[in-house]
């Protein structure tokens, strides 16, 4: 059986897929434009230039720390190598670091100031 925890993150990812499947993922890069009161704007802050995709991915994991590469990728619609890539260049930026182990941890987001 699944603990609770399990089952908790799997009910609020669950909200964030419905969320983003009723703005219409096949129209993936207005979801950006359409979604602007509900994400936060976070070059400016960091002072950090990030291309378009890498503040979709942070912003979906300031919402959901649990969320995986596979679960990016769909959202997105864009390929996993791609969200790989924007992952470690976010990495290598401070702007985020993976805590625990790849299949059970979560993202821990670590300067946005």
């Amino acid at each position: 059986m699944f603990t609770e925890s399990y089952e908790e993150r799997q009910r609020e990812l669950a909200k964030v897929i419905y969320t983003y499947e009723q703005i219409n993922l096949e129209k993936a890069e207005q979801l950006h434009s359409k979604d602007k009161k509900n994400d936060i704007k976070v070059s400016p802050t960091l002072n950090i230039k990030l291309n378009s995709t890498a503040e979709k991915i942070l912003n979906l994991i300031i919402r959901e720390k649990y969320i995986t590469q596979a679960e990016l990728s769909k959202l997105l619609c864009i390929s996993e190598n791609c969200i790989y890539k924007n992952l470690k260049s976010l990495k290598e930026k401070g702007i985020i670091e993976r805590v625990g182990s790849n299949k059970t941890g979560y993202w821990k987001v670590l300067n946005l100031n």
